[in-house]
């Protein structure tokens, strides 16, 4: 996924420790379930935004670009708290 997302120019999406039992629980119900894949999609979709409010960050705060992103990092964080996403699991 993270190769596909590289050449494609997006930035990866990291699957962190605390929701890595979350993730192969996901991989294994979608097996389990008829290849019912809807939690493992929830959990990649807050994985994305997650990663990419954590991007969106960095670049804002990079010496070389000090404040002048900041107010779309903002509109950014403001609209996903508004929308419930993330990256809460819901």
């Amino acid at each position: 996924m993270n190769l596909l997302l590289i050449r494609a120019a997006y930035p990866i999406v990291v699957i962190n420790n605390q929701i890595h039992n979350d993730y192969i629980n996901a991989l294994a119900y979608g097996q389990q379930n008829q290849d019912d894949l809807s939690q493992l999609f929830a959990l990649i979709f807050d994985a994305t935004i997650s990663s990419l409010v954590e991007v969106l960050r960095l670049l804002v705060t990079a010496s070389s670009s000090r404040g002048k992103g900041q107010a779309f990092y903002q509109e950014i964080t403001d609209f996903l708290d508004r929308s419930g996403g993330l990256g809460n699991g819901e």
